[in-house]
């Protein structure tokens, strides 16, 4: 049965870039790209073929009712001692003026995909890629927000990586390029997609106030 995991580091805001990466279960990406709006995401979503889809978004998806509670996967995240933001629905209105990967996830189940953590056909999941790469690196170094030649050395080192996780089709990603961090995201979003089909991922948190996959 054919599998195809669709990695999106979703901008929070619309006016930024999202990267999206799709991979098989050979670990070959078959395609990658830079976007800006929902349309075009979901369009490569619908019009990807295969017996099996999964989205995995690296956007909150999934907010309490209070809208000033932080959520807990993220607190059980910082417990295994990695990095990341506390999210509230109230910070995401007053920062973004939107909750842009909620609404991206009810687009999709508009269309018949399914947030689970569960094994489904066309499913939706929530993912991290900083803490998927800290994972298989041990120590992330930075590539985002940084001067041009530290980010070059750091986007070389995660390229090297990928390729020793046997991820193929990334020999003419440019690391002098502003979209590479956003691509190399999306494509580890779509490894911990892989992952998780093959039942090797690590979940925190449940599908009423979030979960995150990695």
């Amino acid at each position: 049965m054919s599998c195809i995991s669709i990695g999106v580091d979703l901008a929070w805001t619309r006016k930024n870039i999202t990267g999206i990466a799709l991979m098989n279960e050979k670990l070959e990406i078959i395609k990658h790209a830079v976007v800006m709006t929902d349309s075009q995401i979901l369009r490569l979503c619908e019009n990807t073929h295969a017996d099996r889809k999964i989205v995995c978004i690296d956007a909150p998806l999934v907010f309490p009712e209070d809208a000033y509670a932080i959520r807990g996967c993220e607190n059980q995240i910082r417990m295994h001692g990695i990095r990341i933001l506390p999210v509230q629905r109230n910070f995401f209105m007053r920062r973004f003026g939107c909750l842009r990967g909620m609404e991206l996830r009810q687009k999709l189940e508009n269309r018949g995909f399914v947030l689970s953590t569960a094994q489904v056909r066309n499913q939706i999941i929530e993912v991290y890629p900083h803490a998927t790469w800290k994972i298989v690196l041990g120590k992330v170094p930075k590539y985002k927000n940084t001067g041009s030649a530290k980010k070059a050395v750091a986007m070389e080192t995660l390229l090297s990586k990928l390729r020793e996780l046997n991820i193929k089709c990334i020999e003419h990603m440019d690391v002098q390029s502003a979209e590479t961090p956003h691509l190399l995201d999306a494509i580890m979003c779509a490894y911990a997609g892989i992952l998780h089909v093959q039942g090797k991922t690590r979940v925190v948190g449940d599908e009423k106030t979030g979960f995150i996959v990695y």
